[in-house]
């Protein structure tokens, strides 16, 4: 005699309304260096991984100044603007000290230009809404800003570790400063070129 059984079966699957259940978080930092740039509703945010990255355009303290003809004791103003994507998860983020660029040829003998320039960066966070502070001399006495890099040569690196929230909700402005010193060395250096490439390093959180 054969006795007869029944069977049932049940499965279960990580899923959701026909598609996946389980995936990874993203977290995508955007870069503008537009000039203003808000953080809503402009164009200009890109994505630029590696070295030498998004252009920074310079302002002349003085009217009429070309950095790419700098005299002594004349300075120049760059902005730029982090946050994150719309699908975002938080982080934080790190300015390192510039390297060369890469893939720009300079004439800059022994690196003596290089190691005179002297920058300054600082930094103001700011709802994605609010309008998009003016990069110049007064952004550093400004309530609100954090000093970044308070004064050195262009390879000194920023304060570690700056708080970036997720879903584009905030925009760190940051203001740099690049200026050539008034002294006997910095006189002898007509006609020298460098490209200094900053890296803003990016972790979530």
């Amino acid at each position: 005699m054969t006795l007869a059984s029944w069977t049932d079966s049940e499965w279960v699957w990580g899923g959701a309304d026909g598609g996946p259940g389980i995936g990874t978080s993203e977290f995508v930092v955007l870069q503008n260096t537009l000039s203003p740039t808000n953080g809503e509703g402009t164009t200009g945010w890109v994505e630029e991984p590696d070295n030498p990255g998004g252009e920074l355009v310079f302002s002349p303290l003085t009217a009429g100044d070309d950095i790419l003809a700098l005299t002594p004791g004349e300075t120049f103003y760059a902005p730029v603007a982090l946050k994150t994507s719309d699908a975002s998860i938080a982080g934080t983020v790190d300015l390192l000290g510039a390297l060369p660029a890469t893939g720009v040829v300079i004439d800059d003998p022994a690196g003596t230009l290089w190691t005179s320039l002297q920058v300054r960066v600082a930094l103001e966070i700011q709802a994605a809404a609010d309008a998009a502070p003016t990069c110049d001399q007064a952004f550093f006495d400004a309530a609100g800003v954090i000093p970044i890099v308070a004064a050195g040569g262009v390879g000194s690196a920023g304060a570690p570790d700056q708080p970036i929230s997720g879903g584009g909700d905030d925009v760190h402005y940051y203001c740099f400063e690049i200026s050539l010193p008034d002294n006997a060395l910095t006189q002898t250096l007509q006609g020298r070129t460098v490209a200094p490439a900053w890296q803003f390093l990016s972790t979530s959180v």
